[in-house]
């Protein structure tokens, strides 16, 4: 998902560069050759929002088809996603760079920096501010023995 979305991010960075696009020639008397890149840039969105459409209807029919037997993190898939196109837009190929790409830069690379630390502090602190918050409360499932040695959670049948 995350490579998905970065090629987002670079269609964003470099939409309006891409409108024609010059292959060099492998012959050295051979002169380059420049295609029209409207229609390439317009298949790579294409695609990328083909993906994004079906993998996202597909996630929602799981999601509600098979409730009890769906194990799949979304979250963790959309984290990815966004990353992706924050980190994109931050490391890509930037061929002509613009005022209002700088900020953006500058935005991504802010929110960024601020949910690397927050997700620090969260993994440093947060079972004391848990235990702080919820006396006495347990947050984990409750140890249960059972004859497979499976983990309570991932036994989705309901056989134990």
């Amino acid at each position: 998902y995350s490579i998905i979305a970065a090629h987002l991010s670079n269609l964003i960075l470099n939409w309006r560069e891409d409108v024609l696009i010059i292959r060099p020639r492998l012959r050295q008397n051979k002169t380059a050759k420049a295609t029209h890149g409207t229609l390439i840039r317009m298949l790579k969105l294409t695609a990328v929002l083909a993906f994004a459409v079906v993998d996202t209807g597909m996630a929602i029919y799981n999601k509600h088809i098979y409730d009890h037997e769906n194990t799949t993190g979304y979250t963790a898939h959309i984290a990815g996603a966004l990353s992706g196109l924050v980190v994109g837009l931050m490391v890509l190929k930037n061929r002509k760079v613009k005022t209002w790409e700088i900020w953006l830069r500058l935005g991504c690379v802010l929110i960024t920096g601020a949910f690397l630390g927050v997700t620090i502090l969260w993994n440093t602190t947060g079972d004391s501010m848990y235990d702080a918050l919820y006396p006495g409360q347990k947050y984990f499932l409750h140890q249960i023995d059972l004859a497979h040695g499976n983990c309570l959670f991932y036994n989705l049948t309901g056989s134990y």
